[in-house]
C-alpha cells in the first residue's frame, strides 16, 4: 500500500467534515444593535451539481451567475433558517430566496458566496502543489 492511502485509511473519518465559518453582517448588526451572525458551511459535491443545474437556462445552456450566487447561498446558510417561514413574512418574503434577497444587499450575497466557495475547497489554501 502506498504512504497516503494508509494515512487515509488510519484517518479518523469523524474529524473529516465540512467547514464551517461565521460571518457577520455588519449593516443588519448596526440596524438591531448587536451582531447579525450567518453561520456557513462548505458545499457538498452533490449540492454543488444541484446549484449548478438550477442555474443553467435550458434553452441557451448559459449559467445564470445571479441564480448561481443566490442558490450557492441558500445552500450554504446554515443559520439563520432562511425557510422560518415567521422570518419570511417579517421581511415580507414568500420563499428563502426572497428573504436572502430582501434582507441583505447584493454585495452582501457576493461576499457569502465567496465565503462559501472558500469553504467548498475552491480557495486558493485548498489544494498545494508538491515539489519534487
Amino acid at each position: 500500500m502506498s504512504n497516503t492511502l494508509d494515512m487515509l485509511l488510519k484517518a479518523d473519518i469523524n474529524k473529516v467534515k465540512r467547514p464551517e465559518k461565521e460571518v457577520e453582517i455588519t449593516r443588519l448588526s448596526e440596524v438591531v444593535g448587536e451582531p447579525v451572525i450567518f453561520k456557513m458551511r462548505a458545499l457538498s459535491p452533490d449540492e454543488v451539481d444541484e446549484i449548478q443545474e438550477m442555474a443553467i437556462d435550458m434553452k441557451s445552456g448559459d449559467i445564470d451567475v445571479g441564480k448561481l450566487r443566490v442558490h450557492g447561498v441558500l445552500y450554504s446558510v446554515v443559520e439563520p433558517d432562511l425557510k422560518n417561514k415567521d422570518l419570511q413574512k417579517h421581511f415580507d418574503s414568500s420563499s428563502p430566496k426572497d428573504l436572502l434577497k430582501s434582507m441583505l444587499l447584493a454585495g452582501e450575497i457576493d461576499h457569502l458566496w465567496s465565503t462559501s466557495q472558500e469553504l467548498s475547497g475552491y480557495g486558493d489554501k485548498a489544494v498545494r502543489k508538491v515539489k519534487n
